[in-house]
């Protein structure tokens, strides 16, 4: 694949020119692996129109190999990549079919707010209506969606991490509940060291684990009495914090939940 993307072939599904050489080897793009890129997407009009250029938004793109990401075409090329490397991606539109969707994701998450633009904020239900009936809340998307064309991805890689610690949402239901007495670990360290908002947040994060694995069982059931059980004394330290910071009403909130 690396060497079909760099051919100059025009039948390719994609065609690569690098634009800035980057350093070193290949990486080995395992599944697993997390990489941060900027990209630029254009549409391959006399005009070369931009669609979307991440350098723009709060932070750059970030991808984790082996997820089945909406747009196969970005891992494809990014395989072919070194670090620091910039290079053109000219993609047929067999690959881009899917990009409108996944660039009104990353515009309403990613993206500068317009005045008075509340969609991002609106529930899935609502969403689902609108794309139903034909809108994606943008008009150069709506258009690409209807009537998909080859486009040209400009993508530098910024960084490659084949070890790193998973946010909440890549961790299965076990890993959730390994990862809290950690948490709490780091919380109580932290506010021992008198950084209360920071120990909050460890407190909030090991509490929010603890939710989501709640969901998953029947009330009053003995897994989730045992996961209620690890919950209260992450409420009373979480309200510790909110005492020191005087934010008395939040007090009052996580005490009287653990009362219930």
């Amino acid at each position: 694949m690396r060497e079909d993307l760099n051919s100059t072939n025009p039948d390719l599904p994609i065609q690569k020119k690098i634009l800035h050489a980057g350093k070193g080897e290949i990486p080995d793009f395992v599944d697993g692996t997390k990489v941060k890129f900027h990209f630029v997407s254009k549409l391959l009009d006399d005009n070369g129109t931009v669609l979307d250029d991440s350098r723009k938004w709060s932070q750059p793109m970030e991808l984790i190999f082996g997820k089945k990401f909406k747009l196969e075409s970005w891992e494809m090329s990014i395989k072919t990549m070194k670090i620091g490397e910039v290079a053109s991606f000219k993609t047929k539109k067999i690959y881009t079919h899917s990009y409108p969707l996944v660039a009104k994701t990353l515009r309403e998450t990613y993206g500068p707010k317009k005045a008075g633009h509340s969609h991002a904020h609106k529930s899935s239900h609502v969403c689902g209506m609108a794309m139903a009936a034909g809108g994606l809340g943008f008009d150069d998307l709506n258009q690409l969606m209807k009537s998909p064309e080859d486009m040209d991805f400009i993508i530098e890689l910024l960084s490659v991490e084949q070890e790193y610690e998973k946010e909440s949402w890549q961790m299965d239901a076990d890993e959730k509940l390994d990862s809290v007495p950690a948490l709490k670990l780091e919380g109580n360290k932290l506010f021992k060291e008198e950084n209360y908002i920071a120990a909050g947040d460890k407190y909030k994060d090991a509490l929010g684990r603890l939710e989501q694995l709640m969901l998953r069982e029947k009330p009053k059931d003995t897994e989730w009495n045992q996961l209620l059980e690890l919950k209260i004394p992450l409420l009373l330290n979480l309200a510790q914090c909110r005492l020191k910071e005087e934010d008395y009403y939040s007090v009052i909130g996580f005490t009287s939940e653990v009362l219930e």
